[in-house]
């Protein structure tokens, strides 16, 4: 029997202007054998002008929805956008190369839509990561330059550098902390580096402990305390152990000693 579907859509072409041998030449162009062409043609000729509804062809990656055909990979990038929308992109494209080919086909709209969505994500996508990558850089800076700031000196409130260390001899350099005599100690605030108040009037009543709260400084005579067997101390700024290596972030004590 003949493809009635291809028959009305024979009529349609020629309402259109289209000569026989145009519509002929382009049905064998995409897939339609000679043998259905003619039989569409034949039932044409047996059928009355006015029963032939206009229709539109089944054609190769076509979809028939409600009598209309519609390009199969208009239909999958559309869907995409719910599922991976980057898909969308390669398959509106080519979505959109074959409905040119066949401009019976419709479905243009959907992979617009979907070459749209799919671009947006792509934008969408890139946005975050440099976000994510600028947000990271700034955090790994930010620790760096406290860093720096700390063990540069070049802080507020009443940081003191550790002893210079010219004034050491050649046998300090090699086991300081058993060379040093007097331990100096300020408690500092990891957030903003200002010492921590040591209250007028306090009184520390351990041997070998002096409290200055001027200079909200702690003085330990390394000989006396604990019977000179105290080992606690570093003479150096602890602002790297104590508030980021062990994650507190609450306060450091800023050391130097005299030999």
């Amino acid at each position: 029997m003949a493809n009635e579907d291809l028959a009305h859509w024979i009529v349609q072409k020629r309402n259109e202007k289209f000569s026989d041998e145009q519509i002929r030449s382009y049905l064998l162009k995409y897939n339609y054998g000679h043998e259905a062409v003619d039989q569409a043609f034949e039932f044409i000729k047996s059928h009355d002008k006015k029963e032939m509804n206009m229709g539109l062809p089944p054609s190769p990656g076509g979809v028939n929805i409600s009598g209309k055909y519609y390009d199969l990979m208009a239909i999958l990038s559309l869907l995409s956008i719910f599922i991976f929308p980057i898909v969308s992109i390669p398959l509106s494209i080519i979505s959109l190369k074959h409905l040119k080919k066949n401009p019976h086909l419709k479905g243009k709209w959907m992979a617009v839509t979907g070459l749209i969505c799919g671009l947006f994500w792509i934008i969408i996508l890139i946005l975050l990561f440099v976000l994510g990558f600028i947000s990271a850089m700034n955090q790994i800076n930010t620790a760096n330059a406290g860093q720096t700031t700390i063990l540069s000196g070049e802080t507020g409130g009443n940081y003191r550098s550790p002893m210079p260390i010219t004034n050491l001899r050649q046998s300090d350099l090699q086991q300081p902390q058993q060379k040093a005599r007097i331990l100096h100690r300020i408690t500092r605030d990891c957030a903003t580096n200002n010492s921590i108040d040591i209250l007028e009037g306090a009184v520390d009543n351990r041997v070998g402990i002096t409290l200055d709260p001027v200079n909200d400084e702690t003085i330990i005579d390394l000989y006396s305390f604990q019977n000179g067997g105290y080992t606690n101390y570093l003479c150096e700024p602890r602002y790297q152990t104590q508030c980021i290596q062990d994650g507190t972030f609450d306060s450091w004590q800023d050391e130097w000693c005299e030999y």
